[in-house]
């Protein structure tokens, strides 16, 4: 009996040619690479379409004015005069050297690294937690160094102990809490010091799904 014969294999017939690599960490890996790049920008994310970035940065900036409110209205809120413990307006200072120091030294602590494990969408849904987490908790710290100097104003009865509070504290509380692309940057490299991947960027620039 004669054999069968077949056609040799032509161009595009080779199994091999059908084979594609792997993707590392799975086909979905794709879908998590948003890196710094892939900001739009400050004011540019607060447009649509939302992202929890832009909603972030568009709750922040209303946050980091009200101290500036404040300072407008302290001079009608400090009364004028000698102080209710004599002369003491410099001595004042102290304490809000030490809670600016506190800021400074407990607020890029945060966030804690992310524990490591093997499901992504846990790792994105927890980087995005801990951000938000973060930025509130550096907030409160450098928001304390300003809010300390109101009472201590009041005690001294001089404005200029509040006014001291804000240069001391403001930028503190801008540089802690506004989430600019590098301050992202700087909280998700402190999110994988465990090596635990954070996909911080691709949570941050997901768009907003509302009903």
């Amino acid at each position: 009996m004669a054999s069968a014969q077949f056609p040799p294999p032509g161009p595009g017939t080779d199994p091999s040619d059908d084979f594609e690599p792997a993707v590392p960490g799975g086909p979905d890996a794709a879908a998590y690479e948003a890196g710094m790049a892939d900001d739009p920008g400050y004011l540019a994310s607060m447009r649509p379409p939302e992202t929890v970035l832009g909603q972030l940065r568009v709750m922040v900036t209303a946050l980091v004015t009200a101290p500036v409110l404040m300072l407008a209205i302290s001079p009608l809120i400090v009364p004028a005069g000698e102080g209710r413990l004599g002369d003491l307006a410099p001595w004042l200072c102290l304490p809000i050297l030490a809670v600016a120091a506190a800021a400074l030294l407990l607020g890029p602590r945060a966030p804690r690294p992310l524990v490591p494990s093997q499901d992504r969408e846990w790792a994105v849904r927890q980087s995005v937690l801990l951000f938000r987490q973060a930025v509130m908790f550096r907030y409160a710290l450098s928001e304390a160094t300003i809010l300390v100097g109101l009472p201590l104003a009041m005690v001294g009865r001089s404005v200029w102990v509040f006014v001291f509070a804000f240069v001391v504290g403001y930028p503190i509380l801008f540089w802690l809490t506004v989430p600019t692309a590098t301050r992202v940057e700087a909280i998700r490299r402190r999110l994988e010091t465990a090596g635990e991947p954070s996909y911080l960027w691709t949570a941050l620039l997901k768009p907003v799904n509302r009903p």
